[in-house]
């Protein structure tokens, strides 16, 4: 059964309103399990339910006319935050998700070299036993923290949405840092394995553009061909990431097709693979398209999930939550990615 993080995040909102300042152990406890659930949720099945759920109710914050209507009004105008929470995850479409123990900082990724062949038997003949012959690359999790702090005027005098305010921007810069940590290995990756941008001038931007694109996939079916990776290498499954300011560009190619493309004199030609798209205004790929393979030697792991730790400052009567996780990222083999150039 999952966890119903609104109603978890609810729960110290309603305590927030209520007439007892949070000063019990189990109220600190149970506010502990909310901020950490609101830090977490993004991530989870759950969450981008209740956004569903959300999508047709009519909000109207701080729209009260009596005292017992705060706490509801406080709980809607904070669950309206969530329906307009959208956080940049593309980054892990490239990245295949691996087991670490919580108690291991580390893992590896191997890139075997030879060996680990299959052979034609003849009866009765036994399998050999290979050894495992490879170069490996060492991955570590680092801790990544931050914190924030709620004084006692917005607690005392119920300032609810200055309070989801702060959570809310505490929350996206959590997940814009770890975005921006993951797509500066992805373009590292790229940029040793550049496209030049194909043709000539008097072909037209539009067949230039495609060309580029058919290149970029042929490249990454032929490097990439013979590795064991899963998928037909004469046409991968790519994924395709660029600046938004690409888009229009792509996406004309994208649709162009032999028919429409002939009378522009262009010579007939189109896309010739299936490319999944996705854009970022992230800082890594600013001017930048990159196009990979993923899964295979790009991996994630994440050993310990946002997790708080809570004191007070009694010098300035300041609530402080200390949030910190454990998480790590590699690329094992940087052929999986190139980068294309439309210049």
């Amino acid at each position: 059964m999952g966890i119903d993080y609104i109603k978890l995040c609810d729960n110290i909102w309603g305590d927030i309103n209520s007439e007892t300042p949070i000063t019990t152990p189990e109220k600190l406890l149970k506010a502990r399990v909310a901020i950490q659930a609101f830090l977490k949720q993004p991530n989870t099945p759950e969450f981008r339910k209740k956004l569903q759920a959300y999508q047709n109710k009519k909000i109207q914050a701080l729209g009260y006319t009596v005292s017992t209507d705060f706490v509801d009004t406080a709980n809607q105008s904070f669950n309206a935050f969530f329906e307009q929470a959208e956080y940049d995850m593309g980054w892990e479409n490239y990245f295949k998700l691996v087991p670490v123990s919580p108690y291991k900082r580390s893992w590896e990724i191997h890139t075997v070299k030879n060996g680990l062949a299959f052979k034609k038997l003849k009866e009765g003949e036994t399998v050999e036993i290979y050894g495992l012959n490879s170069d490996k690359d060492i991955i570590s999790c680092d801790k990544y923290g931050g914190a924030m702090g709620w004084s006692d005027e917005l607690i005392r005098f119920r300032e609810v949405a200055a309070m989801a305010d702060i959570a809310e921007t505490f929350r996206n810069r959590y997940h814009e840092n770890k975005a921006s940590n993951h797509y500066v290995l992805i373009y590292n990756a790229a940029k040793l394995h550049p496209i030049a941008y194909q043709g000539a001038v008097a072909d037209g931007r539009l067949r230039r553009d495609i060309d580029t694109l058919n290149q970029g996939v042929y490249q990454l079916g032929k490097i990439n061909k013979g590795k064991g990776y899963a998928g037909n290498m004469s046409r991968p499954n790519v994924l395709l990431t660029a600046d938004p300011i690409f888009m229009g560009r792509i996406e004309a190619a994208i649709r162009a097709t032999t028919a429409n493309m002939a009378p522009a004199l262009a010579g007939g030609t189109e896309v010739n693979y299936p490319i999944q798209r996705q854009y970022t205004f992230d800082s890594n790929f600013e001017g930048k398209i990159i196009m990979g393979i993923p899964g295979n030697k790009s991996q994630r792991a994440d050993i310990l999930a946002p997790t708080q730790f809570t004191d007070t400052n009694i010098l300035n009567l300041t609530y402080i939550q200390a949030v910190y996780s454990y998480y790590g990222a590699g690329i094992g083999d940087t052929e999986q990615f190139v980068e294309l150039k439309f210049s």
